[in-house]
């Protein structure tokens, strides 16, 4: 929706403290395709008017005002890690169930979308103890853990 777009731009975080963002269902599939820069276009979830879905945008050239961004997708039982170019200004990444967001600032950061459904007490993810694997991985792509989705905020950190 245009208009949505257009508020979401204009002012992320006011935006993001104003309605709950979450991703379309057809883009959480939880096997890390889809990395990089994507359009995409926010519209009211049916069902909850304080929501906004945020999903791959379809709509005609020219018409609409898509948000250009990073896709930063899940993937089940694994880290997966984006450097955030000057391709684009906003950053999204899949609904959070439990999985962790982490950002490593610089010139070029790079985000981490480390996942919630790992048992972890193993590496393979297997058995109780998810945090922990969590925590190992967090160590591992030392950076900060965020909540957020917009890039010009993340450059701010």
């Amino acid at each position: 929706m245009d208009v949505l777009n257009k508020q979401y731009m204009a002012d992320p975080i006011g935006f993001m403290k104003k309605y709950a963002l979450e991703t379309d269902g057809a883009m959480d599939k939880g096997d890390g395709q889809g990395a990089g820069t994507a359009q995409f276009d926010l519209n009211y979830h049916k069902a909850n008017p304080n929501m906004v879905v945020v999903s791959l945008y379809s709509g005609p050239a020219g018409k609409n005002s898509p948000i250009l961004a990073w896709w930063l997708p899940w993937k089940s039982g694994a880290t997966m890690n984006l450097k955030l170019g000057k391709g684009a200004d906003y950053f999204f990444t899949s609904s959070l169930g439990g999985c962790r967001v982490q950002y490593s600032g610089g010139p070029e950061p790079v985000v981490s979308h480390i996942a919630g459904d790992t048992g972890g007490k193993r590496d393979d993810g297997s058995g109780p103890g998810g945090s922990a694997w969590r925590d190992a991985q967090s160590a591992a792509n030392a950076g900060v853990h965020i909540v957020g989705w917009c890039v010009r905020s993340l450059r701010a950190i």
